[in-house]
């Protein structure tokens, strides 16, 4: 084996070591982070049934469905809350976890001028930029940094492109990458929003002044809703 070969073999070794390691990370995050969610919302389940069972203060027989009312209410808001910072938790997680893959993938296009991982870098890079096109306040909440970013990642995709060009005499194709974090954010908010309802549906409590019957029906939409979202998120990602 020469040994430009070998220097190529343990450069891909490497590649695929670190590509392990986001992985792993990004895996261990997003563990943490549902983990935190699912205790979280337990939590304000538990106090919620707590205290329709045992009200505090005398509540007249006329005013306990209003008062069930004014509980459940604050109970969605809470979960709502709780949901919205998983989900900007998550969108930071999936965005560190690309913008780490990608530095890669051009990293050893660089050393290597292998074309295969200069198009990843591209594909990489052009998704980045899409994420903040797509609102993704959570990773960049000032708009002057969003954009600076933005047009940093698509300066280093157009070097990828010109580097694939000159290696290979061909142009990459161009795709419109749709922004993924706002699938993503829909996946997460309709799934954990078809949980929450659908409990309350089986419990018999009443959510936001809906009946059991269309608490149910909207419970089931935004399940579906939401794992549609998380298989073109999914999908997008790879």
């Amino acid at each position: 084996m020469s040994s430009k070969k070998s220097g190529s073999f343990m450069q891909r070794l490497e590649l695929k070591r670190e590509l392990a390691i986001v992985e792993k990370r990004l895996h261990k995050e997003l563990t943490a982070i549902n983990k935190t969610l699912d205790n979280e919302l337990r939590v304000e389940k538990y106090e919620l049934d707590r205290m329709l069972t045992e009200p505090f203060g005398p509540v007249p027989d006329d005013q306990r469905e209003h008062y069930q009312s004014n509980l459940n209410k604050n109970y969605g808001k809470a979960c709502s809350q709780i949901n919205s910072k998983a989900t900007n938790d998550i969108n930071i997680a999936n965005h560190n976890y690309l913008n780490r893959q990608t530095q890669i993938y051009n990293s050893f296009a660089e050393a290597t001028g292998d074309p295969v991982y200069f198009e990843k870098a591209v594909n990489g890079f052009e998704k980045l930029a899409a994420r903040l096109e797509s609102g993704n306040s959570s990773v960049y909440p000032d708009r002057k940094a969003s954009e600076k970013y933005k047009n940093l990642m698509l300066q280093n995709a157009e070097e990828s492109r010109t580097h694939y060009k000159n290696i290979t005499g061909q142009e990459i194709p161009r795709h419109h990458h749709r922004g993924k974090g706002l699938e993503g954010t829909i996946a997460v908010l309709g799934i954990l929003g078809g949980i929450i309802l659908l409990p309350a549906n089986m419990t018999g409590n009443v959510i936001v002044d809906l009946t059991p019957k269309a608490t149910s029906f909207l419970g089931v939409g935004l399940f579906l809703v939401g794992l549609m979202a998380g298989f073109f998120w999914f999908k997008g990602r790879n």
